[in-house]
């Protein structure tokens, strides 16, 4: 897993403007592939990011092609983000 966490002057917790969160962690696949990232507040709490969800998780095929997209709320639920979904499926021939 890889974290990035953003802090001010004084050393607290800052929210970015740019991709609004205070820190954000990918985890990985043994195979590089990005399967989840999440973001979280100043508090260390999950909260929406500026993609209108707080975490994401992603499955691939053995081709390493995404095939689906799930997007989560704070509380865990699914959640649409600002494109209005909150899944994606993918097939390929």
């Amino acid at each position: 897993m890889v974290e990035d966490a953003y802090f001010g002057l004084n050393g607290e917790a800052v929210v970015v403007s740019d991709d609004g969160y205070s820190s954000a962690t990918w985890t990985y696949d043994s195979r590089g592939n990005i399967i989840e990232e999440a973001f979280f507040g100043t508090d260390g709490k999950p909260m929406i990011g500026k993609n209108g969800y707080a975490k994401y998780t992603k499955s691939y095929n053995a081709y390493d092609d995404p095939i689906e997209e799930d997007y989560f709320g704070t509380d865990g639920e699914p959640i649409a983000g600002n494109d209005g979904y909150a899944r994606v499926t993918r097939a390929y021939d």
